[in-house]
């Protein structure tokens, strides 16, 4: 069998039968060095091929004609490649097409590359479809386990040992209540990543306050997603720790016409009737008399067992578990309270991320195991006295089965200028 390739041009039907193939192949894994896509899911979905294809291959070989030459441009543009960069920190080797083995030259740079992208960037352009950028910990790379953009870092001035925490007391890296607005050097993370999909803000105080309130909500959802893939995706179920593994955040912004960003999300069905229904901020522009649409996607993702092999393992299940068990754990965990005082997982932050998007307006994909769940919030909004969870089958009578695959990612997509009336 031919080696398997990332394609350059990512889309949801072409990532689906690549991981039925990693999911039985141990050729190598052949990584474009620069990856499109108008597919708002693609990109986590891309991730979580590469993911799949480390677990199935114990690490395994990845080919690319990236140029890891020039190690200082290579990093900068390793940040604007989460797909490789993923690849590279999880692959055992790395070579060119043609054999060769670089896989110093390529972890150098990988560790340029997050080492200098420790945060989310104060703002990001987009283009005709837009920017993205990430923050990666590499839970097997010593000194990138614990990136700025993610943990707190706390001295003790005694000793001068510092210490990394991702706590209650780290929600001032996420969100804030009360931020200067013209300080933008110390913005949350939460500002930062709804900032990406701005072009400009007003500076009439109702639009600061909507902006200030949703980076506020933004970045406490990121902050309960983030604190429970650091409690539970380094370890497997056994509470062994991973070999290989990698979490972090992902964040695109997407600047496009209606009818683009419908086709970009085509493969989706109740992503694109999202868009299709979307309606349109006061702030907008159009092309051509076409809307012109924003928003942001944002994925928190991690190579741990699963968001439903862990609830299946603390229930007593090992491997003897079956499609409807997985399917219930999946929406037990979409229904646990992030306050939850048993052991385990808190709901990974998905009671608050659901409050929240039901207050934007927005979209989410939850993908682990063999589902793909999924939900836009303005038709079906959460409702936390009595949900109900078919709602997660995005329009379908009953969730579709998908090749296994390894971690979870949530991802959301949130409109932009506060679309959300």
């Amino acid at each position: 069998m031919a080696a398997l390739r990332v394609p350059t041009k990512l889309t949801s039907e072409a990532l689906d039968p690549l991981l039925a193939d990693v999911a039985h192949s141990t050729e190598p894994l052949q990584v474009p060095g620069r990856v499109s896509t108008t597919d708002p899911l693609a990109l986590p979905l891309a991730v979580q091929s590469v993911l799949t294809w480390s677990r199935f291959n114990n690490g395994g070989i990845i080919r690319s004609a990236f140029d890891f030459a020039d190690e200082q441009h290579s990093a900068r543009s390793l940040q604007r490649n989460v797909v490789l960069l993923t690849a590279v920190l999880m692959a055992s080797e790395v070579r060119t097409p043609a054999g060769h083995d670089i896989t110093g030259q390529a972890r150098r740079v990988a560790r340029e590359a997050l080492a200098e992208s420790t945060t989310i960037p104060l703002r990001a352009s987009g283009q005709s479809v837009g920017a993205d950028r990430s923050v990666l910990a590499a839970d097997h790379v010593a000194g990138l386990e614990y990136p700025a953009g993610l943990y707190r870092r706390v001295e003790n001035r005694a000793t001068r040992e510092v210490s990394h925490e991702i706590d209650g007391h780290a929600r001032a890296l996420y969100a804030r209540t009360h931020v200067d607005a013209a300080r933008r050097t110390d913005w949350p993370l939460g500002w930062r990543v709804l900032d990406m999909g701005m072009v400009s803000r007003t500076s009439r105080s109702d639009a600061l306050a909507l902006f200030r309130s949703e980076a506020y909500e933004l970045g406490q959802v990121l902050f309960e997603l983030v604190q429970n893939t650091h409690d539970h995706a380094r370890t497997d179920n056994a509470g062994y720790v991973l070999r290989r593994s990698v979490r972090g955040v992902h964040v695109r912004a997407h600047t496009q016409t209606r009818n683009e960003i419908v086709d970009g999300a085509s493969a989706h069905r109740d992503l694109a009737e999202y868009f299709t229904h979307l309606p349109v901020s006061p702030h907008a522009t159009n092309r051509g008399g076409e809307d012109r649409l924003r928003a942001l996607s944002v994925s928190v993702i991690d190579s741990g067992p699963g968001l439903a092999a862990r609830i299946l393992w603390e229930q007593g299940f090992r491997h003897n578990f079956t499609k409807s068990d997985e399917l219930r754990a999946m929406l037990n965990a979409l229904r646990r309270s992030d306050t939850a005082s048993q052991p385990g997982l808190r709901g990974m932050g998905l009671t608050r991320g659901q409050r929240y998007l039901t207050e934007v307006g927005g979209y989410a994909m939850v993908r682990a195991g063999r589902y793909r769940l999924s939900r836009d919030f303005r038709r079906f909004p959460f409702e936390e006295a009595n949900d109900d969870q078919n709602r997660w089958y995005g329009g379908l009578r009953e969730p579709s089965l998908h090749t296994r695959v390894a971690g979870t990612a949530f991802t959301v997509v949130v409109p932009t200028y506060g679309a959300s009336s």
